[in-house]
């Protein structure tokens, strides 16, 4: 993991293997590889004493790595020597507990290794998502839009796949520009429109909707900052609530008329 306490690979196996012996597994299965950096010094890795061992600082520095392997009280007198020195190990113990969130994955109940590993994956793109800001500050017009639709087109050609986007009506979506653009990256990316009039099959709707209510029964808001941090977390409220964000798309209403809208998409 990342800084940031961000999964970057994971390897399933049996309770009765060390981690120590799948240390080259996992720097093998790094999903998104980082660039060789000018400076050597620029990469490091972090782990804890059980990585101590000769073998393990030999795997670390062949995938170039510079190994920081500390024990938990060294850890603690140099936390204690200099209080601003940020913290280690807490953001493996945080990543963990992210994990954990995640009941189906909290006790293994599937058989195959692999269906346990693409849960894994599953939980490991969720936490990456909600570490990703997505906020845009200011007018959202067709070079913003462009923009976002690049970001798209790159992570897809990362992944060697078509990506599929689901857009409404709002006007910047159906300009020249973007228009263009599309036509110009279609091999790349294909876009489906809502049709017009129709919010009930628009899940953001009613996202919108229960993020304004929640937003208006609280304490007024008088500046953007403040407006900000209500908005995250309401948010975060609604993300760790599965059955909140299952009741987005499961209008009854709208049955009938989504089974119209999916068949262009296979």
């Amino acid at each position: 993991m990342d800084g940031r306490g961000v999964p970057l690979s994971l390897v399933v196996t049996g309770a009765n293997e060390h981690d120590v012996t799948q240390l080259d597994q996992v720097l093998q299965a790094v999903m998104v590889k980082r660039k060789t950096p000018s400076i050597r010094r620029s990469k490091h890795l972090c782990a804890d004493a059980g990585y101590r061992g000769w073998r393990a600082l030999q795997i670390i520095e062949s995938h170039g790595y510079i190994p920081h392997v500390v024990g938990r009280r060294k850890e603690a007198d140099a936390k204690r020597r200099n209080p601003a020195k940020p913290a280690r190990r807490w953001v493996v113990e945080v990543c963990h507990s992210w994990f954990n969130r995640f009941r189906k994955l909290l006790v293994r109940y599937e058989k195959l290794a692999r269906s346990f590993m693409a849960l894994n994956h599953i939980a490991a793109a969720i936490i990456a998502f909600r570490k990703v800001k997505l906020i845009i500050d200011g007018a959202f017009n067709h070079e913003r839009l462009i923009e976002f639709l690049q970001a798209l087109v790159r992570d897809g050609k990362r992944r060697r796949k078509k990506v599929f986007l689901i857009l409404d009506n709002l006007g910047v979506h159906h300009c020249k520009p973007v228009k263009a653009w599309l036509a110009e990256h279609r091999r790349d990316i294909e876009a489906f429109f809502l049709p017009s009039d129709s919010p009930e099959l628009n899940p953001d709707e009613r996202l919108n909707a229960d993020l304004k209510q929640a937003i208006g029964s609280k304490v007024p808001v008088r500046t953007k900052a403040k407006l900000r941090a209500a908005a995250d977390e309401h948010m975060q409220l609604i993300a760790a609530n599965r059955d909140r964000v299952r009741a987005y798309f499961q209008a009854p209403s709208s049955s009938t008329r989504r089974e119209n809208f999916i068949v262009p998409n296979q």
